[in-house]
């Protein structure tokens, strides 16, 4: 970053043009009542400018200004919004990044590493105002939202604790209610911090290991990447690509001759500082529009996880096609990032890739196509050419993937219009591929059968292997697929239902009498759904008290991205208690398997919930009652006395907010922990005097099932024992 100071005096306004490869920011600093104001202006919103125009900034200058001062950025990271105080009195590690992917979500934040520790002071990041204070035992936890003085809001999650000027008032209205959960909004200005003063302190509220989660958001309350806007670490670390795979996305695409996708060899390039190169192994023989999916990752000089990159781009033979730009987000598209991230595996310790195309409906606020004929972002191959695949991070640093593109290998240029006008319908979209020995295909021509009830639809299978065969179709709605190739006839165990992009369908496994019902737009584009049985379900886990009441189905396939959830719907044949029963999903990622609730509502015949992704699903009636262990009651960190109650329930999970804690007959504020699975509170006044007293915990499971237990616990004059 180049500075350049100005002399400002008297000045009303400067304006200044900054090359293509760079970005430009007026910024001013004031001197008023003894303290600094920053102020920014900057007419650009279009993230890094990588070989675009030149950019005009423009900011009005303060008649009295002091001094202004006018930063360069290099291309591939973001303005900086007016630097912020750090949140933490350390070097900040980043332990997760802006835009990660988290379970069918963005993460709105940094996570920065406390080293474990709880308690760590937590500062204001700029002057600003409290207007929003949120106790939760899930989610953020303890929440605090701190609205900047520039309309900005900062937010800190997973609090042990806020400065008593607010937790005081907190816990008065968390008693009034009778309850721990709060979601305070502040009408005033009563709670005002300078940037610097301790607002809270550190921990793990509603999250597993210590750290403070950070947000930034912009003043419609959209999430922005606090590292682009203020925050920095050190970071001379480029992004790593560790593989790219390359897929065909039309209709008679071929990657080196076959319509599959394809993992391309790389090999380390010379680098230089700040900069990562590498380039494919081999030439890519590329007929038709293909995209890429990429597993990269960046690292600061911390070196404390795998992050996301701050950008990318797609280049081909020097133009741009596609821009990614992961520097914000809105909330409502943030559930639909399973398409931005793509790959997405349950195997133990898989990561996910970033997959550069547009969406088939051309919605996407991440990706954007930039090359005229590309609304898709594709790359096109017909012969000799060279694509490059870069990323950035927030410091500008880059990786850069050249690929060298070959001439198609699938045969003449007749060839290959005759092979795909036999194939498929001109708008065929869809693909097939049976596995079958070529001798059986050897007298008659190889056929698809897509039954539609009475309507069949025949379709060429082409040859592309030794022993497999594809077919493209239209979609058309739900039907049965055979294929016959000569003496073999082979038919399809699941029934496929082919749905069209922007249509909505309620799809229904005639066998099970699973529906799953999509609204309109519900997926991104084009796609083949299956539903049917699960063969083999694995028995729940014994002290679960899970019971199956209804048949186990998978959704397939395991690369279909709903756009909006849609709403899948099981019959039971089991279940005492209506509320007892919800719909699971099988957590393939863990070994053992186990089934997780995903929630829903039980009707008199069938479960109904809405479901964020594909996977293996059944309905359960749970059973079993919560069961509380052992109590331990010790000093706590800044004084006073804590309770920690354990609470365990291996089925439906525990309602956090039926947790009730009583101690010698009196209500107590308390909080399910969930990720430890215990109940805490920490005691005052007369519950906190030594002496024994009688604990009473009452708690609900989410199937209705309840826990009342009592103990007896002794609270020392020093160290409490429990009993």
């Amino acid at each position: 970053m180049t500075e350049h100071r100005i002399d400002s005096e008297g000045a009303a306004a400067a304006r200044v043009c900054s090359p293509p490869d760079y970005q430009a920011i007026v910024s001013w600093r004031t001197r008023k009542a003894s303290r600094y104001h920053d102020r920014i202006d900057s007419r650009d919103s279009d993230g890094p400018m990588i070989g675009r125009q030149p950019t005009y900034a423009r900011a009005s200058l303060p008649a009295r200004a002091s001094t202004a001062v006018l930063r360069l950025l290099l291309a591939g990271g973001t303005a900086q919004a007016g630097s912020l105080h750090p949140p933490i009195d350390r070097p900040l590690a980043v332990t997760s990044s802006f835009c990660e992917y988290r379970a069918s979500r963005l993460h709105g934040g940094v996570d920065l590493s406390t080293n474990a520790r709880i308690g760590v002071p937590v500062r204001a990041v700029g002057a600003g105002v409290v207007t929003r204070i949120k106790m939760a035992p899930d989610g953020y936890g303890r929440a605090l939202y701190l609205r900047l003085d520039d309309g900005r809001t900062a937010v800190y999650g997973h609090l042990s604790g806020l400065v008593p000027s607010l937790a005081e008032p907190v816990r008065r209205r968390q008693i009034e209610k009778r309850a721990y959960r709060l979601d305070w909004h502040l009408p005033d200005d009563r709670f005002r911090f300078e940037a610097g003063e301790i607002v809270a302190w550190s921990g793990q509220a509603g999250t597993t290991v210590p750290h403070l989660h950070f947000e930034l958001r912009d003043a419609a309350n959209r999430p922005i990447d606090p590292l682009a806007n203020g925050l920095s670490t050190a970071d001379s670390v480029p992004p790593v690509i560790e593989s790219i795979r390359i897929v065909p996305a039309e209709p008679g695409a071929h990657i080196d001759g076959s319509p599959f996708a394809a993992e391309i060899p790389l090999v380390a390039g010379e680098g230089t500082p700040g900069v990562r190169r590498y380039r494919g192994r081999d030439p890519i023989g590329l007929e038709g529009g293909a995209r890429f999916e990429v597993d990269v990752y960046d690292r600061d000089d911390g070196r404390r996880g795998k992050l996301a990159v701050a950008g990318g781009a797609v280049e081909q033979d020097g133009k741009r096609v596609l821009e990614l730009r992961l520097d914000r987000f809105s909330w409502g598209a943030a559930a639909r990032s399973r398409h931005l991230y793509s790959g997405l595996s349950e195997e133990p310790g898989a990561r996910s890739r970033v997959r550069l195309d547009v969406p088939a409906d051309g919605e996407d606020e991440h990706l954007r196509a930039t090359a005229p004929n590309r609304a898709l972002g594709w790359v096109k191959g017909s012969g000799p050419g060279e694509v490059s695949i870069l990323f950035w991070d927030r410091a500008g640093n880059r990786a850069e993937a050249v690929l060298r593109l070959g001439p198609p290998s699938i045969g003449s240029e007749g060839e290959r219009r005759a092979l795909d006008g036999r194939a498929a319908p001109a708008n065929g979209r869809l693909a097939v591929v049976v596995r079958a020995p070529s001798a059986h295909a050897a007298r008659d021509e190889p056929r698809l059968l897509f039954e539609r009830g009475e309507e069949v639809e025949s379709i060429l299978l082409r040859p592309i292997g030794s022993d497999r065969w594809i077919a493209w179709f239209r979609p058309g709605g739900p039907g049965e697929l055979r294929a016959i190739l000569g003496e073999l006839e082979w038919r399809a165990v699941t029934p496929f239902h082919t749905l069209e992009r922007g249509s909505e369908a309620r799809v229904i496994d005639r066998s099970t009498g699973v529906a799953l019902e999509l609204a309109k737009g519900g997926l991104y584009g084009d796609a083949l759904v299956s539903i049917g049985p699960f063969a083999t379900p694995p028995d729940p886990a014994p002290e679960s008290g899970l019971e199956r009441v209804g048949p186990a189905v998978e959704i397939g396939p395991r690369t279909l991205y709903f756009r909006d959830p849609p709403y899948l719907e099981i019959p039971r044949d089991g279940g005492e208690r209506p509320e007892s029963v919800h719909l699971y999903r099988l957590d393939r990622g863990r070994s053992p398997h186990r089934w997780r609730r995903a929630g829903g509502r039980c009707g008199e015949r069938s479960v109904v919930a809405a479901i964020t992704r594909p996977g293996v699903y059944a309905p359960f009636s749970d059973g079993a009652a919560p069961v509380a262990g052992a109590v331990a009651v010790e000093r706590g960190r800044k004084g006073g006395t804590v309770l920690r109650w354990e609470l365990v329930d291996h089925g439906a999970g525990i309602d956090a907010d039926s947790v009730e804690l009583l101690v010698d007959g009196a209500w107590v504020l308390s909080v399910f922990d969930g990720p430890r699975d215990r109940v805490e509170a920490r005691l005052n006044g007369a519950a906190a005097a030594a002496g024994e007293r009688e604990l009473l915990l009452r708690a609900v499971d989410l199937a209705g099932n309840r826990v009342e237990a009592g103990t007896a616990v002794v609270i020392g004059a020093g160290v409490a024992g429990g009993g």
